[in-house]
């Protein structure tokens, strides 16, 4: 039976998908485990969208899972201000950002004094690309961990268009990670992994990536079958793990690229889904097919003519001010170590240096941040682990000891976040979405739950059906 919180719950998107899927047969108890767990994760898949344009979907695509899978039609992070890697890392360690780790794609390094990004290490070197990455920022096991150590003879493939959403899914010891190096247009990994890849370079060698955004959902298609055919994956009673991950969102794209992006989405899973099931057997295969849960979407020209209120938070110029406030108050001097996205870095090595009250500085470094036009709030580090009421722990469980900054800025509804330093506009935790979950196939019935869940459940989930522990920071309960 699924376990569940009774809520009331009045989404419309939630209702469509659940007139799409409908089913209502609960899920069958197994005795065996299923030999391959494909977990498909679509980055900011929208309820909205996938409702949308389900006259356009093929039999065997999304109409077939959401009609014969368990779909969650209510799912939610339970932390603030996600991304692709933060929300990749919660689903993967079935916990949050405070405990594994992964606060965004990038952010501040203290010890190298620069931005970098989450899978970034140059202890290991690339395979078929420059890129240097592992996923030693992971701070607890993720579920592929857990497989790999219930049974070191089970194999774990991760497939993406980028490094992020193919290393954190991958964990620590899985058997390959892949994704694509746009410059050199090949697939590539990194010797984290694999000291060498034969089966790699054979591929590459024969087969010639397809350009343009639009291709990328294909690629990784094509690849994820060949890992399919080449790993033998759920080739006998040993579980196997296949992570595919791909893009339900590209820059610049009006409604009918959404629509054709959704159309793209479904062939793509169809035909992933209709291959493992043919060569695996459906009952032999678990799918469980979930969003990123967050929608990346900046502030439109034509808001603008609209007069919808919005605007910029250049966090560069706000702590290039600080810090000049702060060489008024206590002299001249480097006060700021670093800032990026949402986040300042004090040089706190200074302050113990020139013995500086540290709890002053970020009360008064408070009252100038919410000064700058855009600004809702300015929250220390102390503040956000003080949290205690239930509204606050979005934000407490999105930050981190290690990597997160001193001071978090938080903007007004409708205002971006920019680095004029690099280039990159963020958009802050305003445009998070509800979104499904779906498990698909091994025996299971057709069903509609439209009580809201939270997504650090899924991987807990995952462990229960194929027995094994779940991940080590992971607290929530098996959705059934």
């Amino acid at each position: 039976m699924i376990k569940t919180t009774a809520t009331k719950y009045s989404i419309i998107t939630a209702t469509t998908i659940a007139i799409l899927a409908c089913g209502t047969a609960r899920a069958q108890i197994h005795t065996s485990v299923p030999r391959l767990v494909v977990n498909i994760t679509i980055d900011q898949l929208r309820s909205d969208l996938l409702s949308d344009y389900k006259r356009f979907y093929k039999e065997n695509g999304f109409k077939e899972i959401l009609r014969n899978g368990i779909v969650f039609t209510d799912a939610r992070l339970n932390f603030a201000s996600a991304d692709l890697a933060s929300s990749i890392s919660s689903i993967n360690t079935g916990t949050s950002p405070r405990y594994n780790g992964i606060i965004a794609e990038k952010w501040f390094d203290r010890n190298n004094m620069k931005i970098v990004s989450c899978v970034e290490d140059n202890n290991f070197d690339g395979i078929s690309t420059l890129e240097r990455n592992s996923a030693e920022n992971v701070q607890t096991t993720t579920i592929s961990d857990e497989l790999k150590i219930a049974n070191k003879k089970s194999v774990v493939i991760s497939i993406a268009e980028d490094p992020v959403s193919a290393i954190i899914p991958a964990g620590h010891n899985a058997d390959g990670a892949y994704w694509i190096d746009t410059k050199e247009r090949k697939w590539c990994t990194t010797s984290y992994y694999q000291k060498e890849d034969r089966r790699l370079e054979t591929y590459n060698s024969s087969n010639r990536i397809k350009t343009g955004d639009v291709k990328s959902n294909t690629n990784v298609t094509d690849f994820a079958i060949h890992c399919l055919n080449e790993y033998s994956l759920g080739a006998d009673n040993t579980p196997d793990m296949l992570f595919v991950t791909y893009k339900a969102n590209r820059p610049e794209s009006k409604s009918t690229d959404k629509q054709f992006i959704y159309t793209d989405l479904d062939n793509n899973i169809g035909r992933l889904i209709n291959t493992i099931s043919s060569k695996v057997g459906l009952s032999n295969v678990l799918f469980v097919i979930n969003s990123t849960g967050y929608y990346n979407e900046a502030r439109t020209a034509e808001e603008k003519k609209l007069r919808i209120p919005g605007g910029t938070f250049y966090i560069n110029r706000a702590s290039n001010l600080l810090n000049l406030y702060l060489g008024a108050l206590y002299g001249n001097d480097k006060y700021i170590e670093g800032y990026s996205r949402d986040q300042i870095y004090f040089n706190n090595k200074l302050f113990d240096k020139k013995r500086l009250n540290t709890n002053q500085i970020c009360e008064l470094s408070k009252i100038f941040i919410r000064q700058c036009q855009g600004v809702s709030n300015c929250l220390s580090a102390n503040d956000i682990l003080s949290f205690n009421t239930s509204e606050s722990e979005t934000v407490r469980n999105s930050y981190n000891l290690r990597n997160s900054g001193d001071l978090l800025v938080e903007v007004l509804p409708g205002w971006n976040i920019a680095n004029e330093d690099n280039g990159e506009t963020y958009i802050q935790g305003a445009n998070c979405q509800n979104f499904p979950i779906i498990f698909y196939g091994f025996g299971l019935k057709g069903e509609v739950v439209t009580t809201p869940v939270c997504a650090d459940r899924i991987a807990p989930t995952i462990s229960k059906t194929i027995r094994i522990r779940a991940p080590n920071a992971s607290k929530g309960e098996p959705l059934f």
